[in-house]
Parts: C-alpha cells; structure tokens; sequence
C-alpha cells in the first residue's frame, strides 16, 4: 500500500495536508523528527492553545443561539485550563495568562459587536474534507485532507454563495489594502481546492497586550454610546484619573482626530491642553475603559481564481510525490536557516 511514511507506531500514513506539505517545504529532517519518530517539543508556544480557545468560544456562541456574552464566557472557561501551566511560553506580545485572558475576552466581546457587518449566515464549524490526488494510480490511497474552520453562505451579486472562512489568531494584523492578494494565499487556495469552493477568507484577530490606554491609540468601541455605536472605530484623545486607577476616557472618531492633530500640530503645554479640552467638550465620547478594545477583528476574503485552484492542487501533488520518495529513500535532509526569514534553527 502506497504511502506518505510509517509512523513511530509503525503505522503506514496515507493522509496529507497543508500543515503537513508546509512543514516538509521548510526542513524536511523536521517533518521526519516530528511525524515519522514522534518527536515533541519539550515547551510550547501559548499562541496555539490560545487560538484553539478563541475559535472554540466562537463556534459556542454561535451553537448556544448569540447569546450576548455567552463567546466571552466560553473563552474564559477554556482558557482557565491553562492557568498555571509551566510548559507554556508567552512572547512579549502576549505577556502572560492574565494579559492572554483579558484579550480573549475581549476578542469575543468584539466577535459579538462585529459580527452583523460581516454578512455571512448559516455558518457551520469544522468540517472535515478529504481528496484523493491520483486516483487508479500507485499513490491512489493517498488523500489530502482540511478541516474548514467555518463554511458559510455570502451574499455576491444578490445570490448565496458558499465561503470558506479560516479563523486566524496573530500578533500583527492583517494587510487588507489589496483583498485580492489573499488569493496568493498557500493555505486558501489549498482549501478552495479540496473543498471546491473558491470563495474563501479570514476572520483575523488581532492581539494587542493590554498596558493600558494612551493618546493616538486606535481603538473598538464596544457598547453603543450617543454619539457612536458599538464596533465603530476610534482614537484616543485622553483619559481620566479615577482613583488610584484610569478608568475612564474620551475617544474621537478617526476623522474628528485627524482634525485634532492638525489644529493642534506643533502646540505644547497649555496651548496642547487648550485645545484637547476643546476637542474633549465638543467632540468626544466618554467611555469606561472597559467599553472599548485595542483589539482588532477583521473579515476579508477573496475568490480564488481557477488557475490558482489547480496550481494549489499540483503543488500539493508534488509535495506527495516529494514525501513518497523520501519514505521510500529515507532521505530527509536537513534545510537550515540561521538569518531572517528563514532563521527557523536560531
């Protein structure tokens, strides 16, 4: 029976996915290490199992019928299991287990308030999907394999259509300037092409620690207030001692602080003052703190076109290839990298 390798089991493996193929493309000895003799990093990043507990809290709130807040609380359960665990590494963005739970909170509460504007309905979560890539061939029992985050329908044109939505965790947002650039995507266009669906996209969280609020940052509104609603965005313009702690502030919508700067460009103590009491009177909205978010939510997406579907398919077909015929050699050799991009052996 054909077959990618024999696991430390000593079980033939004859599934293949993008996780896998990515791997293999970056240092093949790796994806010998870990899949074919089972090694396992000692320590692991926090990221992974903090994005698991976002996209598990999105798809409760969404079974548990939107319930406000019940996404928040979710989070919160799943996430209380790792509280304490010493084998877990946080990166400075993301501080530690209490900035973590703050901004996966804050992450749902966001999903919450955003979710409406996005358009897409009847979304359904983890669907398994599975293409044989050389069907009556010698490598006819190899399959390659997704799990769809979420599969959904979109209004385009006035008609429902069916999109693919992959939910992403990351430390830096999202560049949406140019939507169709996600076509070019390695782990889209390989979703569009087992699935079929040449819609696809990404709900793209964006973590920001929480060190408090300053002037300038760009932030979420999460509640509706008089002068703004809840996900309109907004900057920054002050906040206010309440005690021993800040608990309060004045925001300004992006354009109102556009003209903040400018009238206050070049202007230093009570000139600056003068004029950001001013703005503060006439324009801001005040919020508690806890109203708004320096998280970030985005959904983009993009159809895939058909020359990239069936590029996808053909480079998925070599890795294939590429990984039988390392099995079957049992050469993987080594593809080191020492300096940025490629400094994955630092």
């Amino acid at each position: 029976m054909a077959h990618l390798y024999v696991n430390a089991n000593g079980k033939p493996v004859t599934v293949h996915s993008y996780s896998g193929g990515s791997e293999f493309s970056k240092c093949p000895r790796a994806y010998s290490l870990n899949r074919r003799q089972g090694w396992r990093e000692k320590r692991r990043g926090a990221s992974l199992d903090f994005g698991i507990c976002v996209e598990s809290a999105v798809q409760f709130y969404h079974a548990n019928k939107l319930k406000p807040m019940s996404g928040v609380a979710e989070f919160q359960r799943l996430w209380a299991a790792f509280k304490g665990l010493t084998t877990l590494d946080y990166t400075a963005k993301e501080g530690s287990w209490v900035d973590l739970n703050q901004m996966g909170s804050e992450m749902l509460a966001l999903y919450e308030v955003k979710l409406p504007s996005f358009g897409y309905t009847e979304p359904v979560f983890q669907l398994n999907y599975r293409k044989v890539i050389f069907p009556n061939s010698h490598l006819g029992e190899i399959e390659f394999t997704s799990f769809i985050d979420i599969l959904a329908k979109i209004q385009v044109d006035s008609q429902p259509q069916p999109i693919i939505i992959d939910i992403k965790t990351g430390s830096t947002s999202l560049d949406a300037s140019n939507p169709a650039k996600l076509a070019l995507d390695a782990q889209l266009r390989s979703y569009a092409f087992v699935t079929g669906v040449p819609l696809a996209g990404f709900l793209w969280f964006t973590k920001a620690r929480p060190e408090g609020f300053k002037k300038g940052d760009k932030i979420t509104l999460l509640v509706n207030k008089a002068k703004m609603k809840a996900g309109d965005p907004g900057m920054m313009l002050s906040t206010t001692d309440d005690t021993d702690e800040v608990k309060a502030g004045a925001i300004l919508t992006p354009h109102q602080y556009e003209s903040f700067e400018e009238k206050s460009k070049g202007l230093r103590g009570k000139a600056l003052e003068a004029v950001k009491a001013d703005f503060g009177l006439h324009h801001a909205t005040g919020v508690h703190l806890d109203e708004i978010t320096r998280q970030k939510l985005q959904f983009v997406y993009v159809r895939i076109p058909d020359e990239d579907i069936r590029e996808a398919g053909e480079s998925i077909g070599m890795e294939i290839v590429n990984i039988n015929a390392a099995s079957e050699t049992g050469s993987f050799p080594k593809r080191p990298g020492v300096r940025w991009p490629n400094n994955w052996c630092d």
